[in-house]
């Protein structure tokens, strides 16, 4: 995130600039949580939806839209992966995983973006 830019194009609707949210800056309570260890083996690292959708030790860097995120872990073991959160439909959050059964690095997310859209994308014939 740091070397290629804060926020901006990326998978489904964009990554969020650092400390916001929709727009919105982060509050104190989401940010004081970024310092705590993830630990995705305790149910009480999962908030409650009433406080925002905290995820201990890890922030928001994209939604898929209807409240569905993308999480960039931050501390513990796990950190540099990103997981993917549809609580909002009732689904727990779930480690990114690519076809070998290998945890997704931010990088990888987003690089995985990168070569998807690049793929998608249709030079138009130049005139001869």
């Amino acid at each position: 995130m740091l070397r290629v830019g804060n926020g901006g194009a990326g998978p489904k609707y964009g990554v969020y600039p650092l400390g916001t949210c929709d727009g919105k800056p982060l509050p104190e309570h989401v940010l004081s949580a970024l310092s705590k260890k993830f630990d995705p083996c305790k149910a009480e690292d999962w908030e409650p939806r009433s406080r925002a959708h905290i995820m201990k030790g890890a922030m928001i860097v994209a939604t898929e839209g209807c409240a569905r995120w993308f999480w960039l872990v931050v501390s513990g073991p796990n950190a540099g992966e990103v997981w993917f959160d549809a609580r909002a439909d009732g689904h727990a959050p779930e480690q990114l995983l690519d076809d070998a059964a290998e945890p997704l690095t931010f990088r990888r997310w987003f690089d995985a973006w990168l070569h998807e859209s690049a793929t998608k994308w249709r030079y138009p014939k130049s005139p001869t």
